[in-house]
Formats: C-alpha cells, sequence, structure tokens
C-alpha cells in the first residue's frame, strides 16, 4: 500500500444476480451525504430510491477503504464458481474510478468488510423512491360529442417503482401560441408513508366539457403531444 490517501468521492457496491434467488441492487454512498439505490431483484426497494448516509458514518468507511489498500488490490478476484453471483465494489476519487470484482472466493478479506459496511450504511438511511423521468405511456385523447354533452378524455398509464404514487394533470394555465393545441401540465405526487415495494401502474386522467374542437393534446413538461380522435 502506497503512502498516499486520495479523498473519496462516492463508494459503491453492486450484487449481481446468480441461479437462485440472490438479491440484486447497487448502492452508491456519497462525500455529499447522497445516497442512491437501484434495486432489481429479490430485494425489498425495487427501483430508484434517494437518501442522506450519515456523514461520520461515511467518513469512517471512506478512511477503512484508503487503509486497506483498496486501490492497489487486483481488478478480479474470482474462483470461477458458474452459480454465484459477481460482487462489485467501485470507489471514485477526483483522478480515478476504481472497480474491483469478486466471485467465488474470501480474497482479499477486506472486500467483505467494505462490502459489509456500505449495506449496514444503506440500511440506516432513510430512502425515498425516485419516479423515472417519464414514468408515462400509452396516452390517448378522445373528444366524445354524444351523448351531450361533449367531453375531452385524456388519459394515460404510469409506471412507478412502488404504490403509493399519484399523477393529476392540470390545465396550464397560460395556454399556448397555438389555440387548438390543449397544454395539460402532470403533476407527480410521490408517497407519503410506508407503501409496497412492488412495480405499480397509476392511470393519468383529465376530463373536460368543452365543444372546442381541439387538435392535441400536449402533456408538460416533456411531451408526448397527443392526437385528439372526435367520436
Amino acid at each position: 500500500m502506497n503512502g498516499y490517501a486520495p479523498e473519496i468521492v462516492s463508494i459503491a457496491l453492486r450484487r449481481g444476480p446468480c441461479f437462485g434467488t440472490c438479491p440484486v441492487y447497487e448502492v452508491t454512498l456519497a462525500a455529499d451525504g447522497t445516497a442512491t439505490w437501484n434495486g432489481e431483484r429479490f430485494v425489498d426497494r425495487t427501483g430508484r430510491h434517494e437518501g442522506q448516509v450519515d456523514l461520520n458514518d461515511y467518513g469512517r468507511l471512506s478512511r477503512f477503504v484508503a487503509r486497506a489498500g483498496f486501490f492497489d488490490w487486483a481488478p478480479e478476484f474470482l474462483a470461477n464458481v458458474s452459480d454465484l453471483p459477481d460482487y462489485f465494489l467501485t470507489v471514485v476519487t477526483a483522478d480515478e474510478t476504481k472497480t474491483v470484482r469478486q466471485n467465488g472466493t474470501d480474497r482479499p478479506a477486506d472486500f467483505w468488510v467494505i462490502a459489509a459496511l456500505v449495506d449496514h450504511l444503506a440500511e440506516a438511511v432513510s430512502w425515498s423512491p425516485v419516479p423515472p423521468a417519464d414514468p408515462c405511456h400509452d396516452w390517448s385523447a378522445v373528444h366524445r360529442h354524444q351523448p351531450a354533452p361533449s367531453v375531452l378524455t385524456v388519459l394515460g398509464t404510469c409506471t412507478f417503482p412502488t404504490a403509493g404514487f399519484t399523477v393529476e394533470l392540470r390545465r396550464k394555465a397560460a395556454q399556448g401560441i397555438n389555440p387548438r393545441d390543449l397544454l395539460l401540465e402532470r403533476v407527480v405526487h410521490p408517497p407519503t408513508g410506508p407503501v409496497a415495494q412492488v412495480v405499480t401502474d397509476v392511470e393519468a386522467r383529465y376530463t373536460e366539457e368543452t365543444e372546442f374542437d381541439f387538435q392535441t393534446v400536449t402533456i408538460l413538461p416533456d411531451g408526448p403531444s397527443i392526437p385528439v380522435e372526435d367520436v
């Protein structure tokens, strides 16, 4: 181990799949206190989550990583056991990013210590689910003229990593320069308490009584623009 201990910006642990029910996830802890979790399979938290890690605990972890000589380790420690999961530790400094892979072996011993510490700190984080940038799809806009009154209905399906999300469509206060393009704002309300960790589809709906012949409906902030079907 050399005598130089660079400042560690972040420490990440990824556990890969196996032939059974091994948990598959990645957790990253950062020096600014941010923590991110991405759960894939056989974990309590699926999807992307964010939280805050205790800075004192992170500091102790990063100093241990440096003392363990992580930056001098070989890139891989493998026993070539095909039914066991891969484990990856990735440590980032201002100068480099280094990943060490381990599979089917206890070498180096401090690999498991660091992995266990990352898991321990992650369990202390209060995680909040993060919706995908554009979770909504399968949009439709139908203007039904019979029976009276005429009603415009906009529908979409939004997919979230957990239960507890709701989606609201609001008519934008200031409409655009095209009067035949109705602008709706999509507002996502995250869960406010404990929720089931299961991927959930939520309906997004907007209805308006109108005789005006809109040609399109645009969902803000990112689209799409939906053609209106007259029936």
